[in-house]
């Protein structure tokens, strides 16, 4: 177990010496300041397991370093500015395991912050309950950064801008399999938010993720085939009946269906809680004249 406080844990710089540091368990800790810094082309960073945690940012890799994560977990970290888990910039990053959870950066990207062209593949692992700004997990932050998703998964984190993730103007995302679910926005872009860039969806799955709006929401059911009489009920209201068309909803609120069959059979219940509209105007709380005005 390693501590640090305002100075480097661990600061590596392949202009020095071309090297390779692996870390397989233990926990580096620190209460300010950058934990492990990475620089200068030839270095490498395998994180095989293990936990970095604590306040300021975790990693910095930069130069043509390489980071790659198989195992371990960065958690817990926060920052007043910037990502709290890792700051790339010239860098590449291969994501094939572990685990990006509860960090939070007040600035942009809670988690991550990928610039200067640094390329990220993501195969495998969970980037998952960060809290940002612009991106709650991560943020591309400058043109011909980007970002590959072949699978793992981002969950649960929350931003104003992108719940998950937020590409700047020729940022490049590609999809092409993983998870986004139950992301949150408080503004604008629920799973990820796309500034103008060059993005491609081949596969994957984006769902259940919401942004705050004050416009009125329609929820649609699907129902199994030998459904006859369909039906929904608002806040533990009366059974009412479902159209095709959806149920229109315009304040935050708990909508149940269910599904009845030809002989009588009723469907177990399902519920969707509705809590993304803000409808509440701001107010004016005060008007003070300068007090070298006339009255």
């Amino acid at each position: 177990n390693t501590t640090g406080s305002s100075t480097d844990v661990i600061n590596q710089s392949g202009s020095y010496v071309p090297s390779v540091v692996n870390l397989y368990n233990g926990h580096i800790k620190g209460s300010n300041g950058v934990r492990a810094v990475f620089q200068g082309a030839g270095a490498t960073f395998n994180m095989y397991g293990g936990e970095i945690t604590g306040n300021g940012g975790a990693i910095c890799v930069s130069k043509g370093v390489t980071f790659n994560m198989y195992g371990g977990i960065i958690t817990e970290n926060t920052t007043k500015n910037r990502s709290a888990a890792v700051y790339a910039t010239g860098a590449t990053i291969n994501m094939e395991g572990g685990e990006i959870s509860n960090n939070t950066g007040v600035g942009s990207g809670g988690a991550i912050t990928l610039s200067g062209k640094t390329v990220m593949t993501m195969n495998g692992g969970k980037i998952n309950y960060n809290k940002g700004s612009s991106g709650g997990a991560m943020i591309l932050e400058s043109a011909g950064t980007k970002f590959v998703m072949n699978g793992g998964e981002f969950v649960g984190n929350s931003g104003s801008y992108g719940g998950a993730l937020y590409v700047s103007i020729d940022g490049i995302f590609e999809m092409n399999g993983g998870l986004f679910a139950d992301n949150t926005a408080s503004k604008s872009g629920g799973a990820m938010l796309l500034q103008r860039a060059n993005v491609t969806l081949a596969g994957g799955e984006i769902k259940n993720n919401t942004a705050t709006t004050n416009q009125c929401i329609i929820l649609t059911a699907k129902f199994s085939d030998d459904t006859v009489v369909k039906q929904y009920r608002i806040n533990n209201g009366d059974w009412g009946m479902y159209s095709n068309g959806g149920v229109e909803v315009c304040e935050n609120c708990t909508v149940e269906f269910r599904g009845i069959d030809a002989v009588g059979n009723i469907s177990d219940i399902k519920t969707y809680t509705v809590n993304n509209i803000d409808i509440t105007p701001p107010e004016v709380l005060a008007v003070t004249p300068n007090s070298t005005a006339p009255t």
